[in-house]
Formats: structure tokens, sequence, C-alpha cells
């Protein structure tokens, strides 16, 4: 299995060698949770995957998310699927227009605040950038968001 992060000491791990196959355990309690097969499936037309680990302070929530790339006229189309701990189940998430980047790699890179992020790839431009997933907005953003300065 292959660790993609921990967050509060509880560390999610997966394997993609027959479907993705995840596991959330708490190295503290030797608890673990077997969490369910994803819908979505690898395709022959998939292009590449990654996933993440995030925690939804607003819900007090565990998740996990499920990208799936393939590309479709030229340009990068993700699915993504989002699990949620509280709920155990997967719910596919809609990505409005196109998306003009690519993961570099099959897991996230690092949590920040609870939020996964990713080193991504942006088409027609030859640098690296960061993506997060807003858990709480279900959303990918660019870069980091912009914090007030204090006395601002």
């Amino acid at each position: 299995m292959d660790l993609v992060s921990s967050i509060n000491s509880l560390v999610c791990l997966t394997s993609k060698t027959d479907g993705l196959v995840s596991i959330l355990w708490n190295p503290a309690t030797k608890h673990c949770v077997n969490i369910p097969t994803p819908n979505l499936k690898f395709l022959p037309n998939q292009d590449g995957s990654s996933i993440g680990f995030c925690f939804d302070s607003l819900r007090n929530d565990y998740k996990i998310v499920n990208v799936l790339w393939f590309h479709e006229d030229m340009e990068p189309r993700p699915r993504v699927e989002l699990y949620s701990l509280s709920a155990d189940c997967w719910r596919e998430i809609e990505i409005e227009g196109v998306v003009p980047f690519e993961f570099l790699s099959s897991s996230g890179d690092t949590i920040v605040k609870g939020e996964q992020n990713w080193s991504a790839y942006f088409h027609g431009h030859p640098f690296v950038n960061v993506v997060w997933f807003d858990v709480g907005k279900e959303v990918f953003r660019e870069g980091r968001p912009k914090r007030a300065q204090p006395g601002c």
C-alpha cells in the first residue's frame, strides 16, 4: 500500500493494484476503516489518476478525493469523486469548464490546514504551480488563498 497522507494522526493508505483500495488507519488505536471501492473506474482512454486526503473542518469530516484524467479534444478533463467518512459513500463532483492543469503525481504532495495540495503542470506554461482542493466548497483552486495581513 502507498501512503497518501496523514491528518490529525489518521493515515490514508491506498493501493491501485486491483482498482482503488483505500484504508484509513489510526496507528495509536490500531483501528482501520476499509473504504468502499469508488464508483469511477479506470478506463482504456484514461491518462492518469491522483488521490488526495482532506479534513473538512466545517463538517468535522475526513474526505478522500479521487481524480481520473482523460483527454478530450486535446484538453485534459478530470472526473472527480469524493468520499465522505461520515456518510461512508462516494459521490461524483462536477468540474465546470476546461481545467488547464494536470497533477504531476499519483497522490497529493502535501496537506495545508486540512486541504490537499498537488504540484500541477499548466498547459501552455513552462512552469509548475500548486493546485489545492478547497474541501469546504469542493472545488480545485490554483495557488494558495490570499490571507489578510495584520493591520490591513
